[in-house]
């Protein structure tokens, strides 16, 4: 990681001042406090003169992000580096679809923590059945 990386990282979770030449974000729809957040909860923005008030906390018990406070839509906070932001929050329903020839099976299940594309993520199954699945990319 570089750097101003982690500079933007450190101010977005700390209330620090965002470094300069580093994107601010907008969040994009209501967040409560105490929301792990994703990379559809927030858009790059240009930043404010004024930096923008502690927004994140970092959860090392999850090793997420959660909202600080209550942040409302249009909101500008400062920038997290779209690569440290899970696509997969805790208690978020995914449908699971395996394809054998021209019949596909799916399957919904929850996610138990947060996750990106690459990461193993535990879900479960309406059955009560825990187990690990490749993390999907965003739309599949």
């Amino acid at each position: 990681m570089s750097v101003l990386l982690l500079a933007a990282y450190f101010a977005a979770v700390s209330g620090a001042a965002v470094p300069a030449g580093y994107p601010c974000a907008r969040v994009v729809g209501p967040l409560v406090a105490g929301t792990v957040i994703t990379s559809a909860d927030v858009a790059l923005a240009a930043c404010a003169a004024k930096p923008a008030r502690l927004a994140f906390r970092y959860d090392a018990s999850l090793r997420a992000v959660r909202a600080a406070r209550d942040l409302a839509p249009g909101e500008l906070v400062p920038g997290l580096p779209a690569a440290t932001l899970p696509t997969v929050r805790p208690g978020q329903e995914i449908v699971l679809a395996v394809r054998v020839g021209a019949v596909v099976l799916s399957r919904t299940v929850v996610a138990l923590h947060p996750a990106r594309p690459g990461q193993k993520l535990f879900v479960r199954a309406a059955d009560g059945r825990t187990f690990p699945v490749d993390c999907p990319e965003v739309g599949q």
